[in-house]
């Protein structure tokens, strides 16, 4: 029995598909490279017949990679650059900018579990950021104080005469 091997070639691609490529890779958006190679049409970016194509999706992710390897870019490098970013404090710092990589780090290393649930067919993926709530006893019995209070109050709102109107209740 011989052993066949069968080599693919290259997805081809239209004039468009080229320019619609470089202006990707000098903007990393996909909605502005639409804009660059059809100015004229005033459609949804959602509606981009580029980032559909099998032919162009192939040849971004090459050149993505290309990219990558040509500046040195890595998993190693990217979670380098995520820890640096989380530890990062004083000027040029930004809380947002923190708790965004730390999410990203705790996510690659598997610390938050992803949770389930199904219903009629929809899949919901519930992911768990914190440790469990814990209720100490004082906070119950407050919360249930302002919940009494705040039905006596609606209690004494519904008693009052119907042509009382209140504006401001505070």
């Amino acid at each position: 029995m011989t052993d066949t091997v069968i080599t693919l070639k290259e997805p081809r691609l239209g004039a468009e598909e080229k320019l619609y490529l470089s202006a990707y890779m000098s903007t990393l958006s996909d909605s502005k490279a639409y804009k660059l190679v059809r100015p004229d049409l005033k459609s949804h970016p959602s509606s981009n017949p580029f980032s559909r194509s099998d032919a162009v999706k192939y040849h971004k992710k090459k050149r993505v990679v290309l990219k990558a390897e040509a500046i040195g870019l890595s998993e190693d490098r990217v979670l380098e650059l995520l820890l640096q970013e989380a530890t990062r404090l004083g000027n040029g710092s930004s809380p947002t900018a923190r708790v965004q990589a730390l999410t990203l780090l705790g996510k690659h290393l598997g610390l938050f579990e992803e949770k389930k649930r199904e219903e009629e067919g929809v899949v919901f993926n519930i992911v768990n950021y914190s440790s469990p709530l814990e209720v100490k006893e004082d906070s119950t019995k407050e919360l249930e104080d302002s919940t009494k209070e705040l039905e006596d109050s609606t209690k004494e709102l519904e008693s009052l005469p119907p042509e009382l109107k209140i504006e401001n209740y505070e």
